[in-house]
C-alpha cells in the first residue's frame, strides 16, 4: 500500500480526537510528524518517540518503546485510544518519554545519523528559514515497495525558492543519503550500497512514478496538516508535476574528516554514469538548509575539495 493517511485518518488530527497531538508537534519543533502508510511516526532526535494508527472499529493505538526505559518503570499508558483523556495523558507524558530516550540515545553512536537526519527536517521544512531554502524534505527513512532493500534517508522536492519558480507546481525529486562521520561511508549499506539503490529506482521507470505520487500525496496532506512553513504569505499552488528528466540523487556528508581517504576511495569506486549523476550537498555558513547552489555536480564538489582527492 502507498504512503498516505486515509480521509478519516486525516481527518482526526484536523479537526478530531487527534487534534491535540498535532497542536503538540506543531508547538515543539523537537518532535517531528511523518507519514507512513495510514500510520503516523512522531520522531524526537531521531528515534519515534509515538507511533499512532486507526483501529478498524473506532479509536487509536499508541505506541512506544519501552527500551528506551531501560530498568526503569515504563509509565502506566493504556495503548488503546479512545478519549480526549487518554489522549492528554499521552501528552503529558512525553517529557517523561524525552528523558527516556535522551538518556538512551547518550549511549547510542549509531542514532546521530537519523537526529542529523531530523535536523534537516526541521531546518528545510518548518523553521524560520524553510521558506527561503530550495529543498522541501517529504519523508524519511523511505523504504520502495517494489525494492525493499533499498531504504532513503531523505526524500525531497527541488522547488527553487524564487517567487517565479513557486508560482509553478513542478518540482524536482531528490533522493538523500546522509552519512554521518567517516566511519559510515564504506562497506555494508556504505556510501556505494545506497547510491546503487536509490539509482536502481530512477532506472525503473514504473518504480519512479510509484515513488512521485506517493510524495506528491504525502506533501500536500503535510500542508493540509500545517507541517510546511510557507512564511507570512503561504503559498496556494499545490505540486502538481514534475520537471522532466531524473531525480537528483544528493549525498549529505555530515563531519567529515579532511585528512581522511575513506570519501575520495568510496567515491572513485562509482562507476562512470553514477559519477555523471551523484551531487553533494555543501553547507551555507555551517546551517543544514539545502540551497540550490550548494548542491555541487561530483566534478565540482572535487574541484573545489582538491586537497582532499589527491591524483592517484
Amino acid at each position: 500500500m502507498p504512503r498516505g493517511l486515509s480521509p478519516e485518518f486525516l481527518d482526526a488530527f484536523l479537526n478530531g480526537l487527534l487534534k491535540p497531538v498535532l497542536d503538540r508537534v506543531k508547538r515543539d519543533n523537537t518532535l517531528d510528524f511523518q507519514i507512513r502508510t495510514d500510520e503516523v511516526h512522531i520522531y524526537y532526535r531521531g528515534g519515534k518517540i509515538l507511533g499512532i494508527t486507526p483501529k478498524p472499529r473506532g479509536g487509536f493505538v499508541f505506541s512506544f518503546d519501552p527500551n528506551y526505559f531501560g530498568a526503569s518503570e515504563f509509565p502506566e499508558l493504556s495503548d488503546k485510544v479512545q478519549s480526549q483523556e487518554e489522549i492528554g495523558l499521552w501528552i503529558d507524558t512525553l517529557p517523561a518519554l524525552k528523558q527516556a530516550m535522551d538518556y538512551h540515545l547518550t549511549t547510542k553512536k549509531e542514532t546521530l545519523e537519523r537526529e542529523f537526519q531530523q535536523l534537516v527536517v526541521r531546518e528545510n521544512n518548518y523553521s524560520r528559514v524553510s521558506n527561503d531554502t530550495d529543498y522541501f524534505i517529504v519523508d524519511c527513512e523511505y523504504v520502495h515497495r517494489d525494492f525493499r532493500e533499498a531504504r532513503m534517508d531523505l526524500v525531497a522536492f527541488k522547488w527553487l525558492s524564487q517567487s517565479q519558480a513557486r508560482q509553478r507546481g513542478e518540482v524536482q525529486l531528490a533522493f538523500i543519503e546522509l552519512k554521518y562521520g567517516d566511519g559510515a561511508l564504506a562497506g555494508d549499506s556504505g556510501l556505494l550500497d545506497h547510491v546503487r539503490s536509490m539509482r536502481a529506482i530512477i532506472q525503473d521507470q514504473a518504480a519512479l512514478n510509484v515513488t512521485a505520487e506517493e510524495m506528491k500525496k504525502v506533501f500536500a496532506q503535510k500542508r493540509k496538516l500545517g507541517l510546511v512553513r510557507f512564511g507570512q504569505g503561504g503559498n496556494e499552488h499545490e505540486v502538481d508535476s514534475f520537471v522532466p528528466g531524473a531525480p537528483e540523487v544528493m549525498l549529505l556528508l555530515i563531519n567529515h574528516k579532511p585528512a581522511s581517504t575513506i570519501l575520495s576511495r568510496e567515491l572513485n569506486a562509482l562507476d562512470a554514469e553514477a559519477r555523471e549523476t551523484v551531487k553533494v550537498a555543501t553547507a551555507s555558513f555551517m546551517g543544514y538548509g539545502l540551497y540550490a547552489e550548494g548542491i555541487l555536480t561530483l566534478e565540482e564538489f572535487c574541484t573545489r575539495y582538491t586537497a582532499q582527492f589527491p591524483s592517484e
